[in-house]
C-alpha cells in the first residue's frame, strides 16, 4: 500500500542528506558512550562497539533496505506490519513506536540544556531549564514545517560542525600520545559491569528503521535505502571508536572518563578553548537528533489518518506537503513528557523498540511468505537468511530485559533505590524547584527530588558545614577546612575558594556572596567566583548586656544591628558619648532643654522599652509629671515640642 502523493513534494531527500539524517537518528556523535568504558574498559569498549553492530544494526540495516525498496511509504515499518500481519500488528507497531518516542524524546531537549549548563549555569539556572527546553522544541517544530529537504540539509551541516572539534580532539591526542606521557595514570576501570557497557552501547545503536517513515519523501528510494544504510553504519560506527581509540592512545585513564568527560579530555589536550567547542557540540548533537527524529515520528499520525486508524485531520498537509497537524500534537505531546522527571531512560527505550524491531523482522518474512512475487530492487538474501537475520537482534533484546529486571515504572522496570545516605553534617535546604540538598558526613553533597528520588552526589573534599541556595540555582557550600564551594544545580563544581579555618556563612546578597572567618576577616566573591574585598574586623564581645567592639554603642539597653553611617571623627565619638547641642543653644532654637539629643545611631540600632531616664530633670514637685510625660512624647514623635512656660 502507497500513501498517496502530496502537494509540495518536489523537493525530497537525495543519498547525503538521507545518510545525515540516519546518522543523526541512530548516533548523533560520540555523546554518551562514556560510560561504556567504565564496564568494559578501552580494549572491550572497542571490542563492543565494532562487533556489536554485526550483529545488531547490520541485521537490521539489511531488513530495512529490503522492506523500504518494495514498499516505499511514508509510515515505513507501520505501513510494513500492517500489509504483511494484519491491522492489528500495524497498530501494535504505531503503538509502540509513538510510546518509545515519548521516552526518547524526552531525553534530547534535557541533553541540551545539561550541555549548555557547563558552558554557564546561570543559563540553565531555576525555571530556565524548562524554557530552553520547550524553546528546542519549538525551534524545531518550525524547521520541520519547512518540509523535509530542509531537514536533510541541516543535518548535513550540523554533522560537519559536529564533528570537526572531535576531529581536533583526536590530532591533539595522537601528538600527545607520541609526544607526551599518559595523562593519568594507574587508572581502574572497575565501576560498572558488562552489561551495563552491552546496555548502553545497544541504546546508541538503535533506531536504524525512523528513516522508513519518510520513504516517499526519498528520492528514488529503491536505490538510496540501502546505500543510505551501510554509509550510515560505516559513519557511526567511526564516530564512536575512533575518539575512544585516540582516547586510549593519549593515556587518558578509563576511570576518569564518564559521562560528559569529552570536554574534560578536550581541555587537559587542546586548552580551554577546546572544551568549549566539544560543549558547543554537544548542544548541536543534541538539537539535531530531536530535529531528525521529529521527522520520522510525526509520519506515523500521519499515515494511520489515511488508513482511517486516526481522525482525517491528522493527514492534512501544508503546501510543502508537510502533515502540519501531526506535527505540532507531537510537539505538544513531547513538550508535556520534556516537564517529567526520567531517570535510567535507556532499558526502558530498548524494550520498547526491541518490541517494535521484531515485529519488523516478523513482517519481513511474512512478506516474503504471503507475496513472493513482490518487486524487490534489493533483497537481503534468500529465505533462510532472510528468517535468521532476527535471532540475534531478538537474544540481545531479551538479554537487554533481564538485565534490566530490577526497575519498575508504572508496572515496568524502574530505578534502582539511591545508595544509603551517611549521617548528616549540614542542615538541609531546599531550592525553587523543591530539591533538596543535604551535606552528609562522608564529605559529599547529595540531592534528591520533592518525591524523595536520588538525583545526584558530589563529593566535595570535606564534610559540608552550611548549604545556601542562591536565586541562579547556584549552591554555595562551606566545607570543613575553610573551603567555599560553588556548585551548579546539576552537580559541577562551578569554582572553589579557600576562605580560613573556622568560617561561618555563606550569606548571599544580591549579587555577592559573603563569607567570614574565625579571626575576623570578612571576604566578599561575586556569584561567579571573583574575590571582590577582604576586610580585616575588630572582634566584637560581649560583656552581659553590652556589646563593645566595631559597629556596637557602649552604652546598657541597646543591642546594635550595625555600623551607622560613616561620619567625622569629632561627630562620631559625640554620638557615641550620647553628646548633642547645648541646652540654652536648644532653648533657643525652640528646642525642650531638658532633652537629650539621641545619637545618629539610634536608627540602626533597637531600644527595649524602659521607663523614662531618672536623670532627667523636672521643672519642679507640681510640673514633674508634665515635663517626664513631655519629655517621653519627644522621644516618641520626630516633631519638636514647645517649651514649658517660665516663671516670671
Amino acid at each position: 500500500m502507497a500513501v498517496k502523493w502530496r502537494p509540495g513534494m518536489g523537493r525530497k531527500l537525495t543519498l547525503l542528506p538521507l545518510v545525515m539524517a540516519t546518522f543523526f537518528m541512530v548516533s548523533g556523535g560520540p555523546f554518551g558512550i562514556e560510560d561504556i568504558l567504565g564496564g568494559a574498559g578501552y580494549a572491550g569498549g572497542l571490542l563492543i562497539l565494532i562487533l556489536l553492530p554485526v550483529v545488531w544494526s547490520l541485521p537490521t540495516a539489511l531488513m530495512i533496505g529490503e522492506l523500504a525498496s518494495a514498499v516505499p511509504a511514508d509510515g515505513g515499518f507501520y505501513v510494513w506490519a500492517r500489509r504483511a500481519l494484519g491491522p492489528f500488528w500495524g497498530f501494535q507497531e504505531a503503538w509502540l513506536s509513538l510510546t518509545a518516542s515519548i521516552f526518547d524524546m524526552a531525553i534530547y531537549p534535557a541533553l541540551f540544556v545539561a550541555y549548555l549548563g557547563k558552558l554557564d549555569p546561570v543559563l540553565t539556572a531555576g525555571d530556565r531549564a524548562g524554557l530552553w527546553a520547550v524553546a528546542i522544541i519549538v525551534i524545531c517544530t518550525g524547521w520541520n514545517l519547512l518540509g523535509v529537504k530542509p531537514v536533510g540539509d541541516g543535518a548535513t551541516w550540523m554533522f560537519a560542525l559536529l564533528m570537526l572539534p572531535f576531529g581536533l580532539l583526536c590530532g591533539y591526542a595522537i601528538w600527545h600520545g607520541i609526544h607526551g606521557g599518559p595523562i593519568t595514570r594507574g587508572a581502574d576501570c572497575s565501576g560498572a559491569s558488562i552489561g551495563t557497557a552491552m546496555l548502553v552501547a545497544l541504546w546508541n545503536y538503535m533506531g536504524w528503521d525512523n528513516a522508513s517513515t519518510v520513504a516517499q519523501e526519498v528520492e528514488r528510494p529503491q536505490r538510496n535505502y540501502p546505500r543510505a544504510m551501510v554509509w550510515s553504519i560505516v559513519l557511526v560506527i567511526a564516530a564512536y571508536a575512533l575518539p575512544l581509540a585516540c582516547m586510549w592512545f593519549a593515556g587518558m585513564g578509563c576511570s576518569d572518563f564518564q559521562t560528559g568527560s569529552w570536554a574534560t579530555a578536550a581541555t587537559r589536550l587542546g586548552g580551554r578553548w577546546l572544551g568549549i567547542a566539544i560543549i558547543a557540540s554537544g548542544t548541536m548533537s543534541a538539537v539535531g537528533m530531536f530535529n531528525t527524529l521529529m521527522l520520522s515520528y510525526t509520519r506515523l499520525p500521519y499515515a494511520m489518518a489515511e488508513e482511517r486508524m486516526l481522525p482525517r485531520a491528522f493527514a492534512r498537509c501544508n503546501r510543502r506537503g508537510v502533515p502540519w497537524l501531526a506535527v505540532v500534537a507531537c510537539a505538544v505531546g513531547w513538550a508535556l513528557a520534556a516537564q517529567m522527571s526520567f531517570e535510567r531512560l535507556i532499558s526502558i527505550d530498548i524494550i520498547l523498540y526491541g518490541s517494535s524491531l521484531i515485529l519488523e523482522f516478523a513482517a519481513l518474512v511474512a512478506l516474503r511468505i504471503r507475496e513472493p512475487k513482490l518487486d524487490r530492487p534489493f533483497r537481503a538474501g534468500n529465505f533462510a537468511f532472510a528468517a535468521m537475520l532476527g535471532v540475534a537482534p531478538a537474544v540481545l533484546i531479551v538479554y537487554a530485559a533481564y538485565l534490566s529486571r530490577p526497575e519498575r515504572l508504572a508496572g515496568m522496570p524502574a530505578p534502582p533505590a539511591a545508595p544509603p545516605t551517611p549521617p548528616a553534617a549540614s542542615p538541609p535546604i531546599l531550592d525553587g524547584q523543591e530539591t533538596l540538598y543535604l551535606g552528609a558526613a562522608d564529605g559529599r553533597l547529595y540531592a534528591l527530588t520533592r518525591w524523595g528520588r536520588f538525583k545526584w552526589s558530589l563529593p566535595l573534599g570535606g564534610s559540608p558545614q552550611s548549604i545556601a541556595a542562591g536565586r541562579n540555582g547556584r549552591l554555595y557550600v562551606l566545607v570543613s577546612g575553610g573551603t567555599l564551594v560553588a556548585v551548579s544545580a546539576n552537580g559541577a563544581i562551578v569554582w572553589r575558594h579557600e576562605v580560613g579555618e573556622g568560617g561561618f556563612g555563606p550569606l548571599l546578597g544580591e549579587k555577592q556572596v559573603y563569607v567570614a572567618a574565625a579571626a575576623g576577616n570578612v571576604k566578599a566573591f561575586t556569584a561567579g567566583g571573583k574575590a571582590l574585598w577582604t576586610r580585616p574586623g575588630r572582634r566584637v564581645r560581649r560583656r552581659g548586656n553590652r556589646l563593645r567592639g566595631h559597629g556596637a554603642q557602649a552604652r546598657p539597653g541597646r543591642v546594635c544591628r550595625g555600623t551607622p553611617p560613616a561620619r567625622s571623627a569629632g561627630r562620631a565619638r559625640a554620638g557615641r558619648r550620647g553628646l548633642g547641642e547645648r541646652p540654652a543653644r536648644r532653648a533657643r532654637r525652640g528646642g525642650d532643654p531638658t532633652r537629650r539629643r539621641t545619637p545618629r545611631c539610634a536608627r540602626w540600632c533597637r531600644r527595649p522599652a524602659t521607663p523614662p531616664c531618672p536623670s532627667t530633670r523636672s521643672s519642679g514637685p507640681s510640673s514633674g509629671g508634665r515635663a517626664s510625660s513631655k519629655v517621653s512624647a519627644t522621644r516618641r514623635s520626630p516633631t519638636r515640642a514647645t517649651p514649658p512656660p517660665v516663671s516670671p
